[in-house]
């Protein structure tokens, strides 16, 4: 049981990633297309504060830029507090847009 348990929670982190990449390379063309922007995505797995850090200082990225979603008071705390930490607490230039 446990192990068709662990196939499956596999099966699916491996779509999650394959639907995620898709996505953001719908999102990069768009970026080059529309507005001129290159842009290179990354699909990692991991603690968003560990992983982004560490992508962001192995990949040498100035500036991170990163997403707000603009969330007030509970769901904020809940939700909206990615970016702000990242912001805070990574020694590294980080531009939030909202």
């Amino acid at each position: 049981m446990l192990g068709a348990m662990a196939e499956t929670l596999k099966a699916l982190e491996s779509q999650l990633e394959i639907d995620a990449s898709e996505i953001l390379s719908k999102y990069s063309a768009h970026a080059k297309s529309k507005f001129g922007i290159a842009m290179e995505s990354i699909v990692a797995r991991g603690g968003h504060f560990q992983v982004t850090t560490e992508m962001a200082r192995g990949i040498n990225i100035d500036p991170v830029v990163m997403g707000s979603r603009g969330l007030g008071g509970t769901k904020w705390l809940l939700l909206g507090r990615v970016s702000h930490e990242i912001e805070r607490k990574a020694k590294l230039p980080v531009i939030i847009v909202s």
